[in-house]
């Protein structure tokens, strides 16, 4: 069975999920090794780093990128961003960052929002908010935020607020963009058909011409 022809802006899309996934799984594997070299330095809690992040490169290499290999492109980009959440949160279990870990949510849904329909996008968008509020909570337990006066609850509203809002105005940007895309599309196909119109409309012209000119020479 022949598979249906890739479109140019397809064939676009899976190459710069391809570079992505090999940016993202040479980064695991390397930074594996240098989790696992300070493991063997004497930091004991570093060896499930390391293996939390060979997972990862583990699941762009034998997941996401048979995915994008039969053209699948939003379930790629969708595992890659998944993988990438669960590491994070596991991560600042092992080792609570604080903000860090709330601003690391960001990125896989920012690396994910020209490849996912809104749908897709809105889901991954929650759930990396929850992740923000699991993260700052785990941060407000721990109580890697120092002492304050209210404990990090301030902290941590401000972390939930403030992922909400750049979520959600990422969201919003996305759409925009998706919009003007579409309407860019539209107009393109129009003028196309426009100028084809307008190309059999002279062939015809030219045609009858010529017809009138043969009829011409027979009656003389």
């Amino acid at each position: 069975m022949k598979r249906a022809p890739v479109s140019p802006d397809e064939a676009t899309q899976r190459d710069q999920v391809r570079r992505l996934l090999n940016v993202l799984t040479a980064l695991g594997v390397v930074s594996g090794a240098l989790l696992a070299g300070q493991a063997l330095a004497g930091a004991g809690d570093y060896w499930a780093l390391a293996m939390m992040v060979w997972g990862f490169a583990g699941v762009l290499q034998f997941v996401a990128r048979p995915l994008l290999a039969k053209g699948r492109v939003e379930s790629a980009v969708t595992v890659m961003a998944l993988a990438a959440i669960i590491l994070i949160l596991a991560s600042a279990i092992i080792r609570p960052s604080g903000a860090v870990t709330v601003a690391a949510l960001l990125v896989p849904v920012t690396a994910a929002v020209p490849y996912l329909e809104a749908k897709s996008l809105r889901r991954l968008m929650i759930l990396a908010w929850i992740g923000t509020i699991a993260a700052a909570v785990a941060s407000l337990l721990r109580g890697t935020s120092g002492p304050s006066a209210d404990g990090g609850l301030g902290e941590f509203w401000s972390s939930a607020l403030v992922s909400a809002l750049v979520l959600f105005l990422l969201y919003q940007s996305s759409q925009n963009l998706k919009a003007s895309n579409r309407e860019f599309r539209r107009l393109f196909s129009l003028s196309s058909d426009l100028a084809e119109t307008t190309e059999a409309g002279v062939l015809g012209d030219l045609v009858a011409r010529h017809l009138a000119e043969a009829r011409a020479w027979r009656t003389a």
